[in-house]
């Protein structure tokens, strides 16, 4: 009787299809120590076939995972495949090395302006008082 429901429910199941186009297309492409790149690129592509046959996926047991293994229970195994991958890290680029301005030319006025500026307080032409506590 449960066997005759649960045969009703995984009729049309896309599990093993998704399983042989998982390994076909995600897995063989993917070198055994693949780059960052590489593997971020699959990650993605198992996202994408998952949620491709999760819409047109006619079986209605995929809440009883004990008894069937269905299209969510194939994605997971990928995955946690995926991230058992040993991923090549990724090179640091090197920042190119951009070197300062010249520095502008400091004329002769400018030299005494700072000069006044830093003894007195006060840029060169404005009249400082010679007795400030007045």
């Amino acid at each position: 009787m449960v066997t005759d429901v649960l045969t009703r429910f995984v009729d049309g199941c896309l599990a093993e299809e998704l399983d042989d186009r998982i390994a076909r297309e995600v897995f063989t492409s993917l070198p055994a120590n693949p780059s960052r790149e590489a593997w971020e690129r699959a990650k993605v592509q198992l996202q994408d076939l998952y949620h491709t046959y999760r819409r047109r996926n006619p079986c209605q047991a995929s809440a009883f995972a004990a008894l069937h293994r269905c299209i969510y229970q194939v994605y997971c195994e990928a995955y946690d495949r995926l991230d058992a991958m040993p991923v090549k890290p990724t090179q640091k680029r090197q920042r190119k090395q951009i070197a300062p301005p010249p520095a502008a030319p400091v004329t002769h006025q400018q030299v005494l302006t700072q000069l006044q500026s830093l003894i007195t307080g006060s840029p060169i032409g404005r009249v400082v008082d010679d007795e400030p506590f007045e």
